[in-house]
């Protein structure tokens, strides 16, 4: 069994990733995840719950996947105010 990507945490993109990226920018953020192709979506924010269920379903390691998805975020150095 995998660990697979929570509910909350495919909604919670889904609100922030759209209004840093364009729609050809979350797709070139998958796609060098390797994320499965052929998703689509009628606005950026579905296109991007849907192409999270879809890796929870297809990928072995779902968790990895989206670890390179949100890699830029990941690396960023936390400064308190």
């Amino acid at each position: 069994m995998t660990d697979k990507i929570p509910t909350s945490t495919i909604g919670l993109l889904s609100t922030i990733l759209p209004a840093y990226y364009s729609e050809s920018q979350i797709r070139s953020r998958f796609y060098t995840a390797s994320a499965p192709p052929n998703v689509y979506g009628r606005n950026k924010s579905e296109l991007i719950i849907n192409w999270l269920e879809e890796i929870n379903r297809s990928n072995e390691m779902p968790l990895q996947t989206l670890g390179l998805v949100i890699q830029e975020y990941m690396e960023i150095e936390f400064v308190p105010w």
